[in-house]
């Protein structure tokens, strides 16, 4: 699977709009969640 996009700068909407797409009903606390177990399990 590709994804071009014209700008670096596009990625944090692009982003956006495939977390949107796959999790439609989630929550920006379970987004915050999500983004610190990834931080956890990186150190």
């Amino acid at each position: 699977m590709y994804l071009l996009y014209r700008d670096e700068a596009d990625l944090t909407r692009i982003g956006a709009a495939l977390t949107r797409a796959f999790l439609p009903n989630a929550t920006i606390r379970q987004f915050a969640a999500a983004g610190i177990d990834l931080v956890r399990q990186d150190t």
